[in-house]
């Protein structure tokens, strides 16, 4: 049974001219999808791909790369210079609970 609203993935996708690599997820957790002008709900947030204070991909990403990536300007211009895209692969959907796993969602 679906128990939740329809959501709408909120971010465009984010492809520089001369992509080379493409980092592709799914949908953003619940609080991110809940339509248009709300706000991101938690302190820490951002409104952006994996912008979820608990996520730490940017972090990562950053060490990686060896650069600090505090905000978004500073995560799309790494992705802008390492030619690298990023996109979800869900558009819009409904999930069995409110959770960011692909396996309590069901999809349309």
């Amino acid at each position: 049974m679906i128990n939740g609203p329809q959501e709408l993935h909120p971010f465009e996708t984010f492809f520089p001219p001369d992509t080379t690599r493409l980092i592709l997820g799914s949908i953003p957790p619940f609080r991110f999808t809940r339509g248009p002008g709300e706000k991101v709900k938690e302190d820490g947030d951002f409104p952006f791909y994996y912008g979820s204070r608990y996520n730490l991909f940017w972090k990562l990403l950053g060490e990686v790369f060896q650069e600090p990536l505090t905000d978004i300007n500073a995560i799309q211009a790494l992705l802008l210079k390492q030619k690298i895209g990023i996109a979800d692969i869900v558009k819009q959907c409904t999930r069995k609970q409110k959770k960011a796993s692909p396996r309590q969602q069901t999809l349309t």
